[in-house]
């Protein structure tokens, strides 16, 4: 599983929107991360977690592949 697909999974029925708010970010970004057109900054992680309801040290690890495939 990728980063994108984690996080548009774990979103569920939740909307954008509302994850948006509680990871202090736009309705925009949620769109373009589960996407695949972006990676959120790795500092973004804890907060991503967080809003997304997922544990932190998965995220880094999908996070940590995803930089390694995009190089």
């Amino acid at each position: 599983m990728t980063l994108p697909q984690a996080l548009a999974a774990a979103r569920g029925d939740k909307s954008q929107a509302l994850i948006a708010e509680a990871c202090g970010v736009s309705q925009v970004t949620i769109s373009s991360w589960e996407a695949g057109e972006t990676t959120p900054r790795y500092s973004r992680l804890p907060s991503i977690a967080k809003g997304y309801g997922v544990g932190l040290r998965r995220l880094q690890s999908l996070w940590i592949a995803t930089i390694e495939a995009a190089a």
